[in-house]
């Protein structure tokens, strides 16, 4: 720090110290302003971290961009995505004071305007004057007109255990344009903005992951739920994980009663028991072939068991295939052999009888007419 000459009058001295002060004071009020402004930020944008449906993301991200121009005095408020398949930067709704036909006619590649130069760099930027400034789309001004803004990134951080960024993505953009009152956006605005684009970024992945993972589960409860087969899933300690629908039909039970309580205890038919039992202690894969009283019905039954990285097995699943009709057209088959076995050895019997007699004639016992009356017949 450079050094102050100090006055050699008192008063003068006073005079300066008492300035100081002032200016002193001036600060720790701007500094405590602030303060308190990036604490009503955090409260009053207080959102869920975690939603799990598309309404409940649109109906969050609302409440947030009210409170995001609230908090900025900004009077439209927009979030733009990266969407990887058409390689383009889209307005994401809600958005305040942005109609969905604006909305339409906003999409841009990520190095086109101020909403490109934010998301490639991932640094914020602010224009005051956005028709003179030579960093905006003026096109997308002109539809939006807007006089001055702010944007910057929406970016997903993760942290390691002593909470150091050890990786960056953005996923978009954040804009708040027209700060009210004919004012100029400052870099105060830019630093509540910035905090409040980092919680919507996290909300928006949060959200986005977890109606994926919702979507696949669903999936694939649906898929499980439509398989023709009956389908069983055992913990090791005979506990019954999973069972669909077809299995529970073949047990005659209902199948929520069934997960989460023990196989001997809720399944009366043996040779399921038997199964299970058999395959944990041969500790491979079994197939057999089985019929059940519960519904009368064969099946072929095949195990499998579910491992995890470390060899250490966790489930055994169980398939049963109807074959019942299978089986019966197995049996109609065996019984019409036997049947047209049965109905031809009569008359092969009688062929046979006149062809042998045909071939012992070697005296010409019978006469022409006699031999073609036995080949007729």
């Amino acid at each position: 720090m450079a050094d102050v000459a100090l006055p050699e009058d008192p008063e003068n001295l006073r005079k300066e110290l008492e300035r100081y002060r002032l200016v002193v004071s001036e600060l720790q009020g701007k500094i405590a302003k602030l303060e308190e402004d990036l604490s009503a930020a955090a409260t009053m944008a207080e959102v869920p971290t975690v939603v799990v449906t598309q309404p409940e993301l649109r109906q969050t991200l609302s409440r947030l961009i009210k409170k995001v121009a609230m908090i900025v005095q900004a009077e439209k408020v927009m979030l733009m995505l990266y969407q990887a398949e058409p390689g383009e930067l889209t307005v994401l709704q809600p958005a305040l004071g942005v109609s969905e036909e604006q909305a339409s006619q906003l999409s841009l590649r990520p190095d086109e305007g101020v909403s490109g130069l934010v998301f490639t760099s991932n640094k914020p930027v602010i224009y005051n004057d956005a028709l003179a400034d030579e960093r905006t789309d003026k096109g997308k001004i002109s539809l939006l007109r807007v006089r001055n803004g702010i944007c910057v990134p929406l970016a997903i951080q993760q942290r390691d255990e002593e909470e150091r960024v050890v990786d960056e993505r953005v996923i978009g953009v954040m804009h708040a344009f027209n700060k009210r009152y004919d004012q100029d956006f400052n870099d105060d605005d830019v630093r509540l903005l910035e905090m409040l684009a980092d919680q919507a970024a996290a909300v928006i992945a949060n959200a986005q992951l977890y109606i994926e993972l919702t979507e696949k589960k669903q999936e694939l409860e649906e898929t499980f739920e439509s398989i023709h087969s009956g389908v069983i899933v055992v913990s090791p300690r005979g506990t019954i994980r999973l069972i669909n629908p077809a299995a529970a039909r073949m047990l005659s039970v209902n199948a929520d009663d069934l997960v989460g309580r023990p196989l001997r205890e809720t399944v009366t038919e043996a040779k399921v028991i038997e199964l299970f039992e058999e395959t944990w202690k041969q500790n491979k894969e079994v197939q057999k072939e089985i019929a059940l009283e519960s519904d009368r019905r064969i099946y072929q039954a095949e195990t499998s068991i579910m491992g995890d990285e470390n060899g250490e097995t966790h489930s055994v699943v169980a398939i049963f295939n109807d074959i019942t009709e299978l089986r019966q057209v197995e049996r109609m088959k065996t019984a019409f052999v036997s049947t047209v076995s049965h109905e031809l050895r009569t008359p092969l019997t009688s062929i046979k009888g006149f062809i042998a007699t045909l071939i012992d004639d070697t005296d010409g016992i019978y006469d022409d007419e006699t031999r073609m009356e036995f080949y007729h017949i």
